[in-house]
């Protein structure tokens, strides 16, 4: 650099930051431009050196000295005038570019309709407190067991009624036990779901009826406790809303109960469908409260000057204390405080908020597509924006328009995404579970909240696909624009367009790792072996209320006849029938002794699953006896007492011995069983649960009131459950029935909320890999334009078409590759804080990874062959000529 250049630039420096940085790179090369068309005339060149020299250092003080003029304030008034004015043309702009208008926000109501419809119900069923009366005082009271890792146990009658009496730390405390009643007259005799609950518990939830009065201690007397409160529902399709329901005996499993109350509409519980709640009568029986049957959901309110760390303590000592009271029963219990919001949130809080994530990264995937078609178009206002600037507008008011223009944009998207998220509301309760948490989705609406997380989505999505365009317009080098005439879109950055490139694809790879392991997950679980054989089987329950078949031996009679004209049907080839149906949500747990067993202090309690069966269940449903002999005829009430154990029972109790011949009986009996065959397990509680020590019983020694029936058919289901219907009211028309389905209906019911969240969460991943394909092709097609001249001119030097095609698809190629590699990296380290939803299947499969990385690449290849094709065609010659 010579002696002049170094004086010039070392002048420039007078002027201030900004003019610097915009103008002194173009102005010294001006300079030496000049400087060497007076080469050889050295006065001429002194002569221009001094005045350029002496000119920028009047020019910087002039700046300089204007810019310490006060500068009068801008008013509210005229800003908003200005950005409104913006905003205007922003929306111009839209009819002005329609096609990249409608793609972009098309994009954004898709993205922004979608998240909110998702957030509607994070916000519901996360966020939002519980419809009662101070919540957070709410806690729940379980059993707990350490030593079998069982820190929320259902609790024994008998430690609830000493958790009542005995603790200091709450104001009001509640069982709950849910179960079923029938209910005759007043219309068709039905089964209703219903519940038992202590006298206090409406008063602890802070509800109060809508007619009538609640439970008081009086109603958990026996002898006068057949008093019901009816949910508003029935009252309303069964009553028609009539007030005088109040102070009515209605028939409720054969004996008349008085309606003392109804519920109010806005009432919502765990188990929205509950119709009739009745109080819970544990004292007084004529049997004492066992403490080894488990089957209380407790609920407690704590007192105002109690936290919730003293009620957990306080329980805890209360537990140890009933453990030493009560070795035998109580050995290996205590007492756990759990909120009542915790609970009943965490069975959704991870897949909600997986989806959440999964639909948010569409988003954020729209957002880079309509970056890149605002980048765009800002290539197409250089000139615009440069006679802006030469006009005296300053770079924070072309980037302000650039970024209101932006918002606009994304109102208009927004604005159709609330009607998107509408309609996708209306879908989400025919995929996900319709009750979660003590919501039901279909009263799930756009309220307020809703709305205004719709309007902050719209403008923060605005503000983030904006500010890169934003930026890049509002820096136009003028000289250059001029210089262009309009002509070409010179002056693009390649970086910008491959970040572009590269975050889609990471973006897109995260979201498909997860819809990818969530089906491998789902895949794993429709792959368990269920252990019935559902096809063909058509199920119904039947309740014989005690008060009209009060003998035991007369409703096990009843039972029977009933199975015999189910077989007698046509089309049945046979038929069976449990208390307890696999995968029907219902289950009972009690304990039990192992003759010769030894117990070690250390030991946790024995325990099984009961279930009732009779001879025809194993055959109906497929169950397999793969030791000794299932139940028949003979083992009635004067036969000798046997059982059927599982093989998880088998292993976990006879270890390294045949049972077959072993006798085994409840904690509470001294009559023992003897163990007569071994079942194959069966997934009671779901394809994803593990299979616990189960044992049956025949349903003629047990002398259960309740069954429900299952036929193997060749008949269509509808057809048959008339027939049933008909054959039950033929025996006995006050005797309803309930839960009339398939065994395929409710083993598809027992996975819904698995397939729910893998039909989200991969539907989001095809479209988020659309949404990358469109705006991979969308970066690449620009990027031949801008690169014509580049190509004419190596196809001019001796390149071949496919010379070209080859470098193209090879750039594309290592840009997927590096978002790819993000997006794997981080996908595989994400799902790990969703390990709960997967089953079987580890964050890093190698499977899904591989399947993930191949999609994409093809997918990308794909993208980047169109431009690439159009590439090879180029002209040498137009292109040289039109740049």
């Amino acid at each position: 650099m010579s002696i002049f250049d170094r004086t010039y630039r070392w002048s420039l420096r007078a002027l201030p930051a900004d003019i610097r940085d915009d103008f002194a790179d173009d102005m010294l090369q001006l300079f030496r431009d000049e400087r060497r068309r007076r080469r050889g005339r050295p006065l001429a060149l002194a002569r221009y050196w001094l005045a350029a020299v002496v000119d920028a250092l009047v020019c910087a003080v002039d700046e300089r000295a204007a810019r310490r003029v006060p500068r009068a304030p801008v008013s509210w008034r005229s800003l908003m005038r200005a950005v409104m004015s913006d905003a205007r043309h922003g929306f111009r702009l839209l009819r002005r570019y329609p096609s990249s208008s409608i793609l972009a926000v098309a994009t954004l109501a898709i993205g922004i309709g979608a998240n909110t419809a998702i957030f509607s119900v994070v916000d519901a069923v996360l966020l939002r407190q519980l419809p009662y009366s101070d919540p957070d005082r709410i806690v729940m009271v379980w059993e707990k067991r350490p030593r079998e890792g069982a820190p929320q146990n259902v609790v024994s009658p008998a430690d609830y009624l000493d958790w009542r009496a005995r603790n200091t730390v709450f104001q009001q405390m509640a069982a709950y036990s849910e179960t079923s009643t029938s209910i005759v007259g007043d219309g068709d005799p039905v089964v209703v779901p219903a519940a038992g609950v202590g006298y206090q518990f409406f008063d602890l939830l802070g509800v109060r009826p809508e007619v009538g009065r609640s439970f008081t201690a009086d109603d958990e007397t026996f002898g006068r406790h057949r008093v019901a409160m009816l949910s508003h529902r029935i009252w309303l399709q069964r009553y028609g809303s009539d007030r005088s329901i109040v102070g009515r005996k209605i028939v409720l499993n054969g004996n008349p109960w008085e309606v003392i109350g109804v519920l109010p509409a806005d009432f919502q519980f765990i188990e929205a469908s509950i119709d009739v709640w009745s109080p819970l009568v544990l004292e007084g029986t004529g049997q004492p409260p066992s403490r080894t049957s488990h089957q209380l959901t407790v609920y407690a309110r704590l007192k105002p000057d109690v936290s919730f760390a003293q009620a957990l303590d306080s329980m805890d000592r209360l537990g140890q204390q009933l453990e030493l009271e009560h070795p035998d029963e109580s050995r290996g219990h205590g007492a756990n405080v759990t909120s009542m919001r915790d609970v009943y949130t965490k069975d959704f809080k991870t897949s909600l908020t997986v989806i959440f994530a999964a639909v948010g990264l569409v988003l954020l995937i729209g957002c880079v597509n309509v970056a890149n078609l605002l980048m765009a178009r800002a290539v197409s206002r250089r000139r615009e924006m440069a006679v802006r600037s030469a006009l005296g507008a300053t770079r924070v008011r072309l980037l302000t328009q650039s970024l209101v223009e932006s918002v606009a944009l994304a109102t208009v998207g927004g604005a159709l995404g609330v009607g998107v998220a509408v309609l996708v509301m209306r879908v989400l309760p025919l995929v996900l579970p319709a009750q979660m948490s003590v919501v039901e989705l279909t009263n799930v609406t756009l309220d307020l909240r809703v709305l205004l997380f719709a309007v902050t989505c719209a403008l923060l999505t605005g503000l983030l696909f904006g500010v890169l365009p934003a930026l890049r317009a509002s820096k136009p080098v003028v000289a250059d624009v001029i210089k262009e005439g309009g002509r070409g879109p010179g002056g693009v950055r390649r970086r910008s367009r491959i970040a572009l490139i590269v975050s889609e694809v990471a973006l897109a790879s995260l979201t498909l790792v997860g819809a990818g392991l969530v089906l491998r997950s789902f895949a794993a679980i429709s792959a368990q072996p269920l252990g019935v054989n559902p096809r063909d089987v058509f199920t119904f329950a039947v309740s014989m209320p005690v008060a009209r078949y009060p003998d035991p031996d007369a409703r096990v009679r009843a039972l029977a006849e009933l199975e015999q004209r189910m077989a007698a049907l046509p089309g049945v080839t046979s038929v069976g029938a449990i208390n307890l149906l696999p995968l029907s949500g219902g289950d009972s747990r009690q304990g039990v002794v192992i003759e010769n067993r030894e117990v070690k202090p250390d030991d946790p309690p024995t325990r099984m699953h009961p279930r009732f069966a009779t001879p025809g269940y194993f055959a109906t449903m497929g169950i397999q006896i793969v030791r000794g002999r299932a139940f028949t005829p003979q083992d009635d009430q004067s036969a000798q007492r046997v059982a059927v154990i599982n093989q998880t029972a088998a292993r976990r109790f006879w270890p390294n011995e045949d049972p077959i011949g072993k006798h085994v009986r409840f904690t509470a009996e001294e009559q023992w069983r003897t163990v007569v065959g071994i079942a194959a397990d069966v997934r009671h509680w779901g394809l994803s649960r593990p299979v616990n020590p189960m044992w049956y019983l025949p349903q003629a020694q047990m002398r259960g009131s309740f069954l429900t029936f299952v036929l193997k058919s060749r008949l269509d289901p509808s057809a048959l459950a008339k027939a049933v219907r008909a054959q039950v009211a033929a025996f006995d028309d006050k005797l309803p029935i309930s839960g009339a389905k398939t065994m395929d209906a409710l083993v598809s019911e027992s996975v819904r909320a698995q397939r729910a969240q893998t039909v989200l969460i991969a539907s989001f991943g095809v479209l988020a890999l659309l949404l990358a394909v469109i705006g991979i092709y969308g970066v690449m097609a620009q990027l031949v334009v801008v690169r014509v001249h580049e190509i004419g001119v190596r196809m001019t030097l001796g390149a071949r078409p496919r010379d070209v095609l080859r470098q193209l698809l090879l750039e594309g190629l290592w840009q997927t590759l590096a978002g790819l590699a993000l997006g794997l990296l981080a996908g595989a380290y994400l799902m790990k804080l969703g390990q709960d939803l997967l089953f079987e299947t580890k964050p890093r499969d190698p499977t899904t990874l591989a399947g993930v990385s191949i999609v994409l690449v093809i997918a990308a290849m794909a993208a980047c062959l169109i431009p690439a094709r159009r590439a090879m065609r180029v002209d040498p010659v137009v292109a040289l000529r039109e740049t």
